[in-house]
């Protein structure tokens, strides 16, 4: 008690009044105002100064924090560390583990999906043979009945159509070629999904690239001014999904019904395929 008084005796009361209030923050208020009122690229360049500045101080506390953490380390005894790493390489080996099995979850997902298009599962398949004298009509692949091909499949690579499945044995089948003669499906316009579909029948074509077709019942309203028509598979057909490229109408002129109108086909592409994809319904 007696110290308590000896200190209360021996302090100097403070008192705050309003002049000493306002004396205290006048100098804040001036230094605001001055901020408010100076030019936006004075602002800037003070901003800069500040984190040019800022920046030492921060790497000196990044290099002090690394220095507690190094004597701290040093301060742990070594069986503590030992049994503190072979923990980390634990858990470093269990999320090692981990992201390779989210890795291949991933990889067999996107291999799922793509084997779809649409209704169709893709059985995917190498060329293995093609002959000149049958270039134009037909090719080999190295997938058949095993595989779950069957005859009258669509074909198609790089989303262009190819040919159907003409016949099949257990590990390889033939495909006939859109450019064969006996080639025949239902097909539309690219532009008009709505009109009436058509009838391609396959043309001709050759090692150099030059291909071609037909198209036959083709409504009076096809022609569109002589521009350029894509042609289209339609899901009339039954073997393709719909929109994959068939060819292109180079002039169509003016049409009248049931006329024959010849078809471009990308004969280059064709006389370059290496793999396929068949395309079988899940609705049969």
């Amino acid at each position: 008690m007696k110290a308590r008084k000896r200190f209360a005796e021996n302090c100097i009361p403070v008192k705050f009044g309003k002049r000493s209030t306002i004396a205290t923050f006048v100098p804040l208020l001036a230094v605001g105002l001055l901020l408010l009122s100076m030019p936006t690229s004075s602002k800037n360049c003070i901003a800069e100064a500040f984190k040019h500045a800022q920046a030492p101080v921060y790497a000196a506390t990044i290099q002090w924090e690394r220095l507690v953490n190094t004597l701290r380390t040093s301060a742990i005894p070594r069986a503590k560390l030992v049994a503190f790493c072979e923990d980390l390489l634990r858990e470093n080996e269990l999320l090692r583990l981990q992201l390779a099995a989210a890795d291949e979850k991933r990889s067999a997902n996107a291999a799922a999906e793509a084997r779809k298009i649409g209704n169709f599962t893709v059985i995917p398949a190498k060329v293995i043979r093609r002959d000149i004298a049958t270039w134009a009509s037909e090719l080999l692949i190295n997938s058949g009945s095993a595989d779950g091909i069957r005859a009258g499949m669509g074909v198609i690579s790089q989303n262009r159509v190819v040919g159907r499945v003409k016949s099949v044995n257990s590990k390889t089948a033939t495909v006939e070629l859109l450019t064969s003669p006996q080639f025949r499906m239902v097909v539309h316009a690219a532009v008009d999904s709505e009109m009436s579909p058509i009838i391609f029948t396959g043309g001709s074509g050759n090692i150099f690239g030059k291909s071609n077709g037909t198209v036959t019942n083709v409504p009076p309203n096809f022609s569109r001014n002589g521009e350029k028509i894509a042609l289209v598979t339609s899901e009339l057909s039954g073997i393709f999904p719909k929109n994959i490229a068939v060819g292109v109408i180079d002039y169509p002129g003016h049409s009248e019904g049931n006329c024959s109108i010849g078809v471009i086909l990308n004969g280059e592409a064709l006389s370059k395929i290496r793999e396929v994809a068949v395309l079988a319904n899940d609705g049969d």
